[in-house]
């Protein structure tokens, strides 16, 4: 037993020997070279999350839409009543100023012209008896043998004779031009836009008959909304996309501004000259498009959305050698959704667009080329 006991026991000590040998050969690593956490990665950027500054030319624009117009239309109206016996042209044709475009049945116009002219020879024979008596009257009053109650009713048959003949001079003036209207002339030259009269029909005078235009000339009718009419002055420029020209734009120039706006509205007519060009263009057509308020040329500018401000400061982050740095910034004027930038800011900066959750200024970035 005793003997059993010695032999684990030495076991026991000989195992303990042998262990604190092998500890002594495995090899310990000191803290200081210890594994360290891996440094975050680069937050990769898109080509959207950035703006890479250049001089350009802001403009500050007013949206509109309206429709083309002649700008120079003739609506042909009657001058006589009567019959129409003869309409020469239809819509879409060409005509020149004083070519004939219908006529009305002469006969009774003739009619009232005889009529007319017999009348005046009437009043004209009546007013020259009146003044043969009234010369009488002033003779017999010379030598007092006429009263002057009598000289005076001479006088007066003698001016209502004279004023008889005034009026039925007119009554031929009146009968000799509609005589002369029976023969509806274009009062320009144009195009005949729209007929509202066929032969036989019976017409009254005033009545529409045709409306001819000039379709050479153009010009755009827009709404805008009171809010911005205060802004816009006759000259500025306007750029107009006009439906059945796809892919073209027109330049216009603001000519006329309505002083109040339309009824039950708040929006007033502007209208918009078009400069010449060879696009066919029609009346009716729908216009939309931009007016130029202001420009400015070579300037630099931001997205509103990439201005940030510390108190006053304002500021914005730029990506140089893949860190958001600050800039600070010195800002003028606003252009829409943009904010002109006069200080702190050059072509070729990339600047964060917007505010990007998890990016502050000293992040890794990894940012993508990209033009502005």
């Amino acid at each position: 037993m005793k003997i059993a006991a010695a032999l684990l026991l030495g076991g026991a000590v000989l195992a303990g020997v042998v262990l604190y040998g092998d500890q002594d050969e495995v090899a310990i690593e000191p803290a200081s070279v210890a594994a360290q956490p891996a440094a975050p990665a680069a937050r990769e950027l898109a080509a959207v999350d950035l703006f890479t500054v250049a001089p350009k030319t802001l403009r500050d624009l007013v949206n509109v839409s309206g429709e083309l117009r002649e700008v120079d239309r003739a609506v042909v109206k009657a001058r006589v009543s009567g019959s129409v016996t003869a309409v020469l042209v239809r819509p879409g044709q060409a005509v020149q100023q004083g070519d004939v475009l219908l006529r009305f049945d002469r006969e009774d116009l003739a009619a009232e012209l005889r009529k007319a002219e017999a009348q005046l020879s009437a009043t004209e024979a009546r007013n020259l008896q009146a003044e043969q008596n009234l010369s009488k009257s002033r003779a017999l009053r010379d030598r007092r043998v006429a009263s002057l109650s009598a000289l005076e009713n001479a006088e007066n048959e003698a001016a209502s004779a004279q004023a008889d003949v005034t009026a039925a001079e007119a009554q031929v003036e009146t009968a000799r031009n509609a005589l002369t209207h029976a023969e509806v002339r274009a009062p320009m030259a144009g195009t005949v836009a729209t007929r509202s009269v066929e032969i036989g029909e019976t017409v009254a005078n005033g009545s529409d008959l045709m409306t001819i235009v000039d379709s050479t000339a153009f010009e755009a009718e827009v709404l805008v909304a009171t809010r911005d009419v205060t802004r816009l002055a006759v000259g500025q420029k306007a750029e107009l996309t006009i439906d059945g020209l796809p892919g073209r734009s027109l330049t216009a120039e603001v000519q006329l501004i309505s002083p109040a706006a339309n009824e039950g509205t708040r929006f007033v007519p502007v209208f918009l000259r078009l400069d010449p060009t060879d696009a066919r263009l029609f009346g009716g057509m729908f216009a939309s498009g931009t007016i130029t308020v202001r420009e400015k040329p070579d300037a630099i500018a931001i997205p509103d959305s990439a201005q940030r401000r510390d108190s006053d400061q304002p500021y914005v982050l730029i990506v140089t050698d893949g860190r958001l740095q600050r800039r600070d910034i010195a800002i003028g004027d606003s252009w829409g959704r943009e904010i002109e930038v006069t200080e702190g800011l050059s072509g070729g900066d990339s600047v964060l667009r917007a505010p990007i959750a998890g990016l502050v200024e000293g992040a890794q970035v990894s940012a993508p080329k990209l033009g502005g």
